[in-house]
């Protein structure tokens, strides 16, 4: 099976947050170190951001973090949400 490059950025999108742990990531700023177009990366967000894997958190000190331990992300529930041909 072959993943899509938005399972990929979401992924990758989690990874950084769960290592980053202490922060509030922003998109532009995930764009940034994960080398990926920002657009994308929005349209990625938008979609997890609507599950329980990431909180965005509006205001000042907004930005992204997880919804979850990282011990509780299941990826195999990450890829039924991104993989729309499954």
């Amino acid at each position: 099976m072959q993943l899509s490059k938005f399972t990929d950025y979401a992924f990758r999108s989690l990874i950084y947050l769960a290592k980053n742990t202490d922060e509030n990531a922003t998109v532009d700023k995930l764009a940034e170190n994960l080398d990926i177009s920002i657009h994308h990366l929005k349209k990625v967000i938008n979609k997890l951001a609507k599950t329980e894997y990431i909180v965005s958190i509006k205001g000042r000190n907004g930005g992204l973090k997880l919804g979850l331990p990282p011990s509780e992300i299941n990826l195999g529930k990450v890829i039924l949400i991104t993989e729309e041909n499954l």
